[in-house]
């Protein structure tokens, strides 16, 4: 069931799956179905791998709700509760509609954060290749802790480009006749915020609204009915719950006219010619003899205003691109010319009275004689080979023994981060990181091992892998030994 520290958001009772009753659980960051009678849940997804969901249309005999996976498979909940099965089920979706956007953001930034890791380093795709595609550990594992701190690293190098708002959005809600001489519009999670981001007059009256005066459904009913979103009509209703929204896109129209544009390469009537006129070199007051006329707006001149404001609010969309700097101390941030001399000069000085202390540094002959018992031959270096690497075996099987040194290295990592083992998750991090070190042995360097004792006599080039996980072995073996003294 679940954990003691998740949080549940919703509990629906009489919900079928498979034509077995249970009862259908909305946590924090998954949705669960567990059957009647049992301490377990069958069915558990993450909202981060739900790619949508959908619901049995209004009329139909069972009331139901679809969850469609990114891999492609899909389950269905059948809500069978005959007094609020239609309440409840509603209440799932808009919780799911609200949690959903969310994950979709964190995993799709998630992947490409994966992908572009990959793309950029060669060893870390080698090292992915060797262990989570040939099943040695899990793509969790291998990307556990991994992913967070490169993603800090990179974020404080690179500043990453925000998505804006598409510009034809709107364009992509397409009615469709319902066959009851009516019309559906499907939104989608992302529409919907692109709303809310273009027009802030919407997502106000949302929040004043749904769910205590309106449902979800009657609000975008009355949203695609209205004056607001029907530019073109002259006329505005009075019972209009929009209406106070084109007033307010009015003003802020107004305002964002009367500041200008102040980038000079987007401002075309700077460059027209300005003659200067009666008034000391400034131009006279524009005649207001059209200023004065009231014209009747028609519905081109309303549709005209409509993109305007719609263009305007895209672009404001966008977040600040720079943030001004304070400086609160000008003395710590400001240095003169001269400061920057004087201490080129006390450098300068420091340097020519430099006198180097040799009291501790090794003499001529010790340090020759360490330099030749260090040299291939020499008294330190008898026990070793005599050969060096690159001249026993080819670059091949050098580039192979790499790539098992950088993984065995990752799991050695994961194996030496659960110690000290003072939780339950870590005890079973270190039993999982144990059977992942012999398989890697067994499937990765015993092979290498013999293809190489084969082929090159019998040169021993994974002796110190082997120290390394026999060192791992050990340790878990001590581990383990006072874990069962404690229990007895």
């Amino acid at each position: 069931m679940a954990a003691s520290s998740e949080e549940v958001l919703l509990v629906v009772k009489k919900v079928r799956q498979k034509k077995q009753d249970g009862t259908l659980y909305l946590m924090a960051e998954r949705i669960a179905w567990g059957p009647e009678g049992k301490d377990r849940f069958t069915v558990s997804h993450l909202y981060a791998d739900i790619r949508c969901q959908k619901i049995s249309p209004d009329g139909k005999a069972k009331i139901q709700l679809q969850l469609v996976l990114h891999t492609g498979e899909s389950t269905t909940f059948h809500f069978a509760n005959e007094n609020s099965a239609l309440r409840d089920r509603d209440a799932a979706k808009d919780l799911l509609q609200q949690l959903l956007p969310k994950f979709k953001k964190k995993a799709n930034k998630e992947l490409e954060e994966k992908n572009r890791m990959l793309q950029e380093d060669p060893v870390l795709f080698q090292l992915y290749k060797d262990l989570v595609v040939s099943q040695v550990i899990s793509a969790e594992e291998f990307w556990a802790n991994r992913l967070s701190m490169n993603s800090v690293n990179h974020s404080t190098s690179n500043n990453k480009q925000e998505v804006g708002i598409s510009a034809a959005f709107l364009a992509d809600i397409r009615p469709q006749t319902d066959g009851c001489n009516g019309l559906r519009y499907n939104l989608t999670s992302d529409i919907i915020e692109s709303i809310f981001r273009t027009y802030p007059a919407v997502k106000q009256k949302y929040a004043e609204n749904v769910p205590h005066n309106l449902t979800e459904k009657e609000f975008w009913t009355r949203f695609f009915q209205s004056h607001y979103f029907h530019r073109d009509r002259i006329s505005t209703g009075l019972q209009d719950l929009f209406s106070e929204c084109a007033k307010q896109d009015e003003k802020g129209l107004k305002s964002m006219v009367g500041q200008g544009v102040k980038n000079p390469l987007v401002d075309l009537q700077s460059l027209e010619d300005k003659a200067l006129d009666e008034g000391y070199g400034t131009a006279a007051t524009p005649s207001t003899s059209n200023s004065n006329r009231t014209v009747k707006e028609n519905s081109n001149s309303a549709i005209i205003k409509r993109f305007n404001h719609h263009s305007a609010m895209v672009l404001a969309g966008l977040l600040q691109m720079y943030v001004s700097l304070t400086i609160h101390s000008l003395q710590i941030h400001y240095t003169t010319s001269q400061d920057i001399i004087n201490s080129v000069i006390l450098v300068q000085h420091e340097m020519a009275n430099y006198k180097p202390c040799l009291t501790q540094v090794m003499s001529s002959t010790m340090a020759s004689s360490a330099i030749v018992a260090l040299s291939p031959g020499g008294v330190l270096m008898q026990a070793g080979t005599q050969q060096a690497i690159n001249q026993m075996v080819p670059s091949e099987v050098q580039s192979e023994l790499k790539h098992l040194y950088t993984a065995a290295g990752e799991l050695l990592r994961h194996f030496w981060s659960c110690f000290p083992v003072n939780t339950p998750f870590l005890e079973e991090k270190v039993v999982k990181m144990r059977s992942n070190l012999e398989r890697f042995q067994l499937t990765k360097l015993h092979p290498f091992q013999e293809k190489v004792q084969r082929q090159y006599f019998s040169t021993n080039l994974t002796g110190h892998l082997e120290e390394m996980l026999q060192t791992a072995y050990n340790k878990f073996h001590a581990w383990q030994t006072r874990r069962m003294m404690r229990k007895t």
